[in-house]
């Protein structure tokens, strides 16, 4: 029996919401941040600068690597993008003011700040390490590359 491609597609995109409903049913926010970075790159293709920041700020205030989307705009579009990405991260972050005690605000980023730096996965079981260029690096070339090496590279 054929079946017509309008039923193979059909069979392909429930497949996609299957694999794609595991990351929401755990509480993941990839789906969210696959969607803002193509929002914000389609913003930037029709030169809508303030939408683009705006979706990389948000994705970014959920996930920290987002960010990195937005410094490759502002490579492209300097003059264009960098104020108001800085702009967008600057009023986002100061949102939570709004609604809470300054000094409860100030502390939860302080705090942030401090676990964000403090963490050392370097010392993480082999198994368990994230691959990342200290992997690559230390583990599978076997450079003795020290940590504050690695820091001053990332």
């Amino acid at each position: 029996m054929t079946t017509s491609p309008g039923r193979s597609v059909l069979g392909i995109r429930l497949g996609e919401r299957k694999l794609a409903i595991g990351n929401i049913d755990i509480g993941q926010a990839n789906p969210l941040m696959a969607g803002l970075f193509l929002l914000a790159i389609a913003a930037v293709r029709v030169q809508r600068w303030n939408s683009a920041a705006l979706c990389v700020t948000v994705a970014a205030l959920f996930k920290l690597y987002p960010i990195s989307i937005g410094l490759l705009i502002c490579l492209i579009a300097p003059k264009r993008f960098g104020w108001r990405l800085l702009t967008a991260i600057l009023v986002l972050l100061a949102v939570p003011f709004l609604f809470n005690h300054w000094s409860y605000v100030w502390n939860q980023y302080r705090e942030w700040i401090v676990t964000r730096t403090a963490e050392n996965r370097q010392n993480w079981l082999i198994g368990k390490l994230p691959l990342d260029l200290w992997y690559i690096l230390h583990w599978l070339c076997g450079l003795p590359i020290a940590l504050t090496v690695y820091r001053l590279i990332q």
